[in-house]
C-alpha cells in the first residue's frame, strides 16, 4: 500500500498546468462549462491532482475505537475489497472520478471505472496521469459506453465486489436491480439535489443578487447544488428582482 500511495503522490505532481490546460479543454468540449471557468475560478480540475499528491488517503487504514466496557478492545483495519467498479457523471468528469479512484487504489483495489458516455476524453486524462506515474496494467482500467450496456454488464459481473456510483436516482435504482447477481456491496450518491436561497432585507442587496446568479449560473448551472429557487422578503422584493445585476434585468 505504501508504493501505491507513491505512485498516487507522483501522478499528482506530474499534473502540469500544460496537463491541467488540456483537461480544461476537453471539459469545455465534452460537457460544456466555459473554458475561462475551468481555467480560472473553478477549483474541480486543479482538487484532483491535490489528492492525487497526498497519496489519495487522507484518513488511518486502522484505528481503534472506544468501547462502552472497560474490557474490550476494538480495532477496525480497512481492507482491500478486491475489484471495484467506479461509474461516475458528466457534470464533474474529472474531480468525482479522482474522488473515487485514488482512495479505492490506495487501500489495494484493482478498478474498473466507466465514466459517463459523454466525458470519455476527460475521463482518459485521469487514467493516463495515472499510468505514466507508474500503475501497473491492469489494476486501473478504463472502459466507456453507454450505461444501459457497459454499466449493467458492470454491476451485474460476479467478479465486481464493490460498486461505487453516482448518478441519477433512476440509474441508481437500475443498478441496484443488477447487484443481486453479483453480491457486490453498492456505496451510491444519487444526483438532482437542489439549493434555495433566500435573501433577507440588508443593505449588501446587491452582494445578494451577484451570489444568487452566481451560484445558479457557475458551472453552467451543472451541479447538483445550483441555485434554483430564491426566497425573498417582499421589502426587498423589488429591488431583488430590478436592481444592478438582479435576476430581473434578464430579458
Amino acid at each position: 500500500m505504501p508504493k501505491r500511495g507513491e505512485i498516487l503522490a507522483e501522478s499528482g505532481r506530474s499534473s502540469s498546468r500544460q496537463r491541467l490546460d488540456e483537461v480544461a479543454e476537453s471539459l469545455t468540449r465534452e460537457e460544456g462549462k466555459t473554458l475561462a471557468e475551468e481555467q480560472g475560478r473553478d477549483r474541480a480540475r486543479r482538487e484532483p491532482a491535490a489528492l492525487l499528491r497526498g497519496g489519495g488517503d487522507r484518513s488511518p487504514r486502522a484505528r481503534s475505537i472506544r468501547s462502552a466496557s472497560a474490557s474490550t478492545f476494538l480495532y477496525a483495519e480497512r481492507v482491500p475489497s478486491g475489484p471495484v467498479a467506479l461509474i461516475t457523471p458528466w457534470n464533474f468528469p474529472i474531480a468525482i472520478p479522482a474522488w473515487k479512484v485514488a482512495p479505492a487504489l490506495a487501500f489495494g483495489n484493482t478498478v474498473v471505472f466507466k465514466p459517463a458516455e459523454l466525458t470519455p476524453v476527460t475521463a482518459w486524462h485521469l487514467v493516463d496521469v495515472l499510468e505514466k506515474a507508474g500503475v501497473p496494467p491492469g489494476v486501473l482500467n478504463l472502459v466507456v459506453g453507454r450505461g444501459s450496456q457497459v454499466g449493467q454488464a458492470l454491476v451485474a459481473d460476479p467478479r465486481i465486489k464493490a460498486i461505487s456510483f453516482t448518478g441519477s436516482e433512476r440509474r441508481r435504482a437500475r443498478a441496484r436491480r443488477a447487484v443481486p447477481r453479483s453480491g457486490a456491496r453498492v456505496p451510491a450518491r444519487d444526483g438532482g439535489a437542489r439549493t434555495r436561497w433566500s435573501c433577507w432585507p440588508t443593505r449588501t442587496l446587491e452582494k445578494a443578487t451577484e451570489i444568487t446568479i452566481a451560484g445558479a449560473m457557475l458551472s453552467t448551472g451543472q451541479k447538483c447544488t445550483a441555485t434554483s429557487r430564491v426566497i425573498v422578503e417582499k421589502p426587498v422584493a423589488d429591488r431583488f428582482r430590478d436592481g444592478p445585476g438582479g435576476p430581473g434585468r434578464r430579458r
